[in-house]
């Protein structure tokens, strides 16, 4: 189920000058909760702006950037006093993400990837990644802190 999320992804955006990369790869049998296995998605990636490599974890590891869930249901939201769940589906995988300079905040981050085909264009990988702000220490204001889009199509290499 995981193969059709492997590979290298690319959003660009003209009018920001931004170029985002990301290859995911697969671990075999990782342990999850209770002695049970299964296999992971891991992710390598870099933001490039203005011609400027933001950051490139290709290079210098991140290894608490992408921290993978699985196929499980999204929360959309709350309406009439119920959270809104989209239902799991081998096409949507559920992580945290964050960029290397916030790490510590990655488990604020509810990414939900959704992997689109249509025969005769190439795959695409709808990215919508839901942030709890972070408080700002210095201005004591609830900010989000990534330099990336919270949605991008990316487009399969």
């Amino acid at each position: 189920m995981l193969n059709k999320f492997l590979g290298t992804w690319k959003y660009e955006d003209a009018s920001n000058n931004l170029v985002f990369e990301i290859t995911f790869s697969k671990l075999i049998n990782q342990e999850q909760i209770f002695d049970n296995y299964a296999d992971e998605l891991s992710a390598q990636f870099k933001l490039i702006i203005n011609g400027i490599e933001q950051y490139n974890t290709y290079t210098t590891i991140c290894e608490d950037c992408f921290i993978p869930g699985g196929f499980n249901s999204y929360e959309e939201g709350f309406e009439n006093d119920e959270f809104i769940y989209t239902e799991s589906n081998v096409n949507m995988y559920i992580a945290s993400f964050a960029e290397p300079n916030i790490e510590d905040d990655v488990l604020a981050s509810d990414l939900k990837l959704e992997y689109q085909f249509s025969l005769g264009s190439p795959a695409q990988l709808i990215w919508t990644n839901k942030v709890s702000e972070v408080l700002d220490y210095i201005t004591n204001i609830r900010v989000n802190n990534y330099q990336l889009p919270m949605n991008m199509v990316l487009i399969k290499q």
